[in-house]
């Protein structure tokens, strides 16, 4: 039935009705905490609280951080704020932080469609009991054990580092980020999908582009990771929504396929973990077995989160340790006394007694959490302990990684590297859950070993063979991405290499 005899205005009266109700919906929306009695910042049209970090004038991590320090300064326990249009709960008390992390906060909150997109389908994005089951399912493949049948593939892919290292020192200075990079993505590559990659010496092979097509901050992909926070995911299934990039994930979907398919047709093996993953997938027990979408997620996952967050981490960690020679001078000290012990071998038990080099690369992780702050989404309605206040089924939980890791009540002059922090005796001053770049709770990263690992050969690497220093090309103070959710820098970090070979 026609509103009035033209059928064009009365489509744009539907439409601007629509705008009107969402619009009010919006706007009543960004009281939702002050209707509760939460503190907060409150929220504009659109922006919500985080109106600096979407006209990039910050980052998110510090959004978050200078709200966390703004409500602790006031005594708060928690906080509430809008991420664009959705009521965010911030926790500050750091016991509330260990407990909701430990709670009913159990799904990253992200969406996945793993039938047209079988990359999605991957532990950081599943949630409820499809993400218990494969996370069960591939604990086993994370053990110590595991992973210490993989330390020859690191090494392996240590002697091109070391090789693109003494390319690269004979023209003074290096740009580590991207030296970093390859060599994660080779460890990644040469570990998780059991392939060569080399870009430590063919740095634009498609691996590695296709790596950096997904974590590019643009538009395009903002509005990929931005979009199933709003809109319903059934509403999003129903139209096919790809959640990742549709080049990037075809490709790493098509190499894990033609893995697979090479490797049982010539029964090869290898000591990495798609050798694991394909044993779980041909498996006769139902309780261990991997489908074949599934391995692709788990592969996926495995390299995007270790290839970027691993290389910061690294970039970070040299950045420091130019900066400050007693550290590089007492790391390198360790390693040269504990590789005497080792017949002069970088083994995996030489690596997990260097506890200095532990020490600086928690520090690292303190002081430049890659992830700088923590997603999680409510699974069922919670109750605050000792209040009334109830956090409802479905909101997002942003906890500050930044904000805690830079709070002076648990780490004085935060500004400060200081690998002693670390140290066996301090860590134990400090409450638990003050130390999250790989989250906490049942949902902590499954890699973190792998991630740690990898990190410390590279770091090895470094200092064993050369002296480093800062070169006067790198740009100080650094500035951060204010597009990227990812901790990164605006410009390169250049680093001058001193051959101690030569």
């Amino acid at each position: 039935m026609l509103l009035t005899q033209n059928i064009i205005l009365d489509l744009l009266g539907i439409f601007a009705a629509l705008l009107v109700i969402l619009t009010a919906n919006h706007i009543w929306t960004l009281g939702y905490w002050k209707r509760r009695g939460v503190p907060g910042p409150g929220g504009i049209f659109l922006f919500g609280s985080m109106k600096d970090f979407f006209l990039s004038k910050k980052t998110m991590g510090d959004c978050f951080k200078d709200l966390y320090s703004e409500y602790k300064s006031k005594g708060a326990r928690y906080f509430g704020c809008y991420f664009s249009g959705a009521p965010t709960f911030v926790p500050i008390d750091i016991e509330l932080v260990r407990s909701m992390l430990h709670a009913d906060f159990q799904s990253h909150g992200y969406y996945y469609n793993e039938d047209v997109d079988p990359a999605s389908a991957n532990m950081f994005f599943l949630d409820g009991s499809r993400w218990k089951e494969v996370r069960s399912k591939l604990t086993s493949a994370f053990t110590p054990g595991k992973l210490k049948l993989m330390h020859d593939g690191f090494i392996e892919v240590s002697l091109g580092l070391k090789k693109a290292l003494d390319q690269n020192s004979k023209f003074g200075c290096v740009n580590i980020k991207d030296v970093m990079s390859c060599f994660t993505t080779d460890v990644i590559g040469n570990c998780a999908f059991g392939v060569d990659t080399d870009s430590l010496q063919n740095p634009e092979i498609d691996f590695r582009i296709y790596g950096d097509r997904i974590i590019t901050p643009n538009l395009r992909n903002g509005m990929r990771l931005a979009v199933p926070l709003f809109i319903p995911h059934s509403i999003l299934r129903a139209f096919n929504f790809r959640p990742l990039d549709p080049k990037a994930s075809d490709f790493y979907q098509e190499t894990v396929l033609s893995t697979i398919q090479y490797r049982e047709d010539n029964n090869i093996t290898r000591s990495d973990f798609m050798d694991l993953l394909i044993k779980m997938k041909n498996s006769t027990n139902e309780e261990n077995k991997l489908s074949t979408n599934e391995i692709i997620g788990q592969c996926f996952i495995f390299y995007l989160a270790g290839f970027e967050t691993s290389s910061t981490t690294l970039t970070f960690a040299t950045f420091e340790i130019a900066q400050n020679q007693y550290v590089q001078k007492r790391v390198r000290d360790e390693i040269s006394r504990v590789l005497s012990k080792h017949n002069n071998e970088v083994t995996y038990e030489a690596v997990q007694e260097m506890e200095y080099l532990d020490q600086v690369v928690c520090e690292t992780l303190r002081k430049y959490p890659p992830i700088p702050v923590l997603m999680r989404r409510c699974t069922k309605n919670y109750k605050i302990p000792g209040e009334d206040l109830e956090i409802k089924k479905g909101t997002l939980l942003m906890v500050s990684i930044r904000g805690i890791q830079h709070d002076p009540e648990y780490y004085p002059n935060p500004d400060k590297f200081d690998p002693d922090r670390f140290s066996a005796e301090n860590k134990k001053k400090r409450p638990t859950s003050t130390w999250l770049p790989f989250g906490d709770g049942p949902r902590i990263c499954i890699g973190m070993r792998f991630g740690m690992q990898q990190v410390k050969i590279g770091l090895i690497t470094i200092i064993q063979n050369f002296n480093i220093s800062l070169s006067e090309n790198t740009k100080l103070p650094l500035k951060f991405s204010k597009l990227s959710p990812l901790l990164k820098t605006e410009e390169e970090i250049w680093m001058n290499l001193e051959n101690l070979s030569v």
